[in-house]
Formats: structure tokens, sequence, C-alpha cells
């Protein structure tokens, strides 16, 4: 996790250096975002750095930024089309936004899952059933989210007058 936050810096990094903050297409969803794409990406740059550096020294620290970091990304890129970039980690990443959902959905959990395990006990070793329960209860979560998703986008097409499907 901690190098995924670290590649996402660098990314951050690049578009603050070659002057292009409003290319992040999460900042652009935002109704400000336009506006402040520059400090947003500063800001977001920031806690993704101290979340790579806090995952090192204080585990349970660094994978609860990370946490709160995956579950705000996870939140705005439900605002985008299912079909748009995700560039969560610069032009090395061709996902969409349909991809990039359930992966970040799985990783906040998992890292949710670890935060929690190093903050009951830091000397933990990997408690293997713990990460399974914290992977099956993610993967249902996906599940019902695709699920509504199906659902809210069957529900729009009755809705709409024959013959538009």
């Amino acid at each position: 996790m901690s190098l995924l936050l670290a590649a996402a810096v660098v990314h951050k990094a690049r578009l603050l250096l070659e002057n292009h903050p409003g290319e992040v297409s999460v900042i652009r969803a935002l109704p400000w975002g336009k506006q402040h794409a520059g400090v947003l990406l500063v800001v977001a740059a920031a806690a993704e750095l101290l979340g790579a550096l806090s995952i090192w020294v204080l585990p349970a620290i660094g994978l609860g930024i990370a946490t709160v970091l995956l579950f705000t990304y996870t939140t705005l890129l439900r605002r985008l089309p299912r079909e748009a970039p995700c560039h969560c980690f610069g032009a090395s990443s061709a996902a969409t936004v349909r991809t990039a959902l359930p992966r970040n959905v799985i990783l906040t959990g998992l890292c949710g899952a670890a935060a929690t395990i190093y903050f009951i006990d830091p000397d933990a070793e990997v408690q293997i059933p713990v990460a399974v329960a914290a992977a099956l209860v993610t993967l249902s979560f996906v599940a019902g989210l695709e699920a509504t998703e199906r659902f809210a986008r069957r529900t729009q097409l009755e809705g709409e007058p024959l013959g538009t499907r």
C-alpha cells in the first residue's frame, strides 16, 4: 500500500510540475475543483506521502490514513461516468471508473482491516481469519454496490418511453 501511495504522490507531483493540476478527473468532478485544483493536489499528495511513510513507522496510523484516502477517492469516483478513465496512478493505469471502484473498495476494506489489527495488537503477525473475514465483508460490499447499480440502471431503462432502449 505504501508503494501505491508513493506512486500516486509521484503522479500528482508530475502534474503540478507540468502545470496540469486540472487533469485529475476526480478534481474536475467537484463543483469548485477547477478553481482549486492545484491546492487540492498538494493536499492530497501531502496526505498520501504521510500515509506512505507512516505505514513503515506507525502501521495502524498509516493504514488508517490509506483507508480514509481510498474511501474518499472511491466516493468521488462514483460521481464520474462508469467508462471514464480513472488515471489513479497516472498514465501507467488504463483503469476506468468501472474497474477502479471495486479495486478501491477492496483495498479500502483490506487497509481498514489491517489498520484495525495493528491498532488492537501492534505486534500481531498476519491474522488470517481476520483478514479473510475482512475480505469477505469487502467483497460482499462490492457485490452490493454492483447490484444496486444494476438495479438503478434497469429501473431507469424501464422508466423510459418505449423504443428508446
